[in-house]
């Protein structure tokens, strides 16, 4: 299996992951925008989701099976470039995501360890894994911009939501693998008024109701509480119905993602030209006749 880097970031931090470029069965580029440096793409001024597309473009025609976006300030706690790796080999999801610090308490507990890996519902972008299928099929990429000058999140809600439209059998989190983000706070998000205008943009684009985001940490019941199996299944106190439903979804997803792995007919995620006639409208950006 081959594995495609895509990182961005400022040119005194980039050069911290050219090793990427030297792992086996594995291949790099990288983009800085603040400065020139040797062996990058130079997108001055570019925002995050500009970045990102530019790098992608890199992608043409090169033979890989999964690219994976980082930024420059990405860490690994737990875990390892081989582990995540491996984990995209051995589970094939459509997306693939480590753990990161907002998504530790959604982690399904069963027998006092974590699954090793899970469907999720929210997810972050700094380090984040894409099946060639998915890329070819034009839906959650390429990044959607022209919302970057409103706010730079607006990108990454769009493609949270068609994740979790689309592949949300097949968009796994694996937590055994921990990273977190040096820099925080790079980005202002106090104006939230980018929500209801991507969710104007998008729904006329479909003909089914858009699987929303759940912020599940804006009410969470407690920093102890975590989605413990054995506890759900005994205490049916212990979490909201909100949790409970969600989380239902969650481990029916990932036992349909085992079925699929487990299925003898051949595996893709490009999406039938029927069935996109039926969700997408056919002059929205996402659809295709391919």
């Amino acid at each position: 299996m081959k594995f495609l880097y895509l990182v961005q970031g400022e040119a005194s931090r980039i050069a911290d992951y050219f090793h990427l470029a030297d792992r086996p069965s594995c291949h790099a580029y990288f983009l800085s925008y603040d400065h020139r440096v040797d062996g990058c793409i130079y997108l001055p001024d570019s925002t995050w989701a500009e970045g990102r597309n530019r790098l992608l473009q890199e992608c043409q025609g090169k033979d890989y099976d999964y690219i994976i976006f980082l930024d420059d300030d990405v860490i690994i706690e737990t875990g390892s470039w081989s582990s995540f790796e491996s984990a995209l080999h051995n589970y094939q999801p459509a997306i693939g995501v480590p753990l990161v610090t907002k998504t530790l308490k959604s982690a399904v507990i069963e027998g006092g360890k974590p699954w090793v890996k899970q469907c999720f519902m929210i997810n972050d972008e700094q380090f984040i894994a894409f099946h060639k299928d998915v890329i070819r099929e034009g839906i959650v990429l390429p990044y959607v911009t022209q919302f970057d000058e409103l706010s730079w999140w607006a990108t990454c809600e769009i493609q949270q939501i068609l994740i979790h439209t689309f592949y949300h059998r097949h968009a796994l989190q694996f937590n055994t693998i921990k990273v977190d983000n040096l820099i925080h706070g790079r980005h202002d998000v106090s104006d939230k008024s980018y929500k209801e205008v991507i969710r104007k943009w998008l729904q006329p684009q479909l003909k089914i109701p858009f699987t929303d985001i759940w912020y599940y940490w804006e009410d969470w019941p407690g920093s102890h509480v975590r989605f413990d199996l054995d506890i759900y299944l005994t205490d049916k106190t212990r979490h909201k119905l909100e949790y409970e439903t969600n989380f239902k979804k969650i481990i029916g997803n990932t036992l349909l993602h085992d079925k699929f792995l487990a299925s003898k007919n051949k595996k893709t995620y490009r999406l039938s030209l029927p069935y996109k006639k039926r969700v997408l409208e056919p002059d929205s950006r996402f659809f295709t006749d391919s």
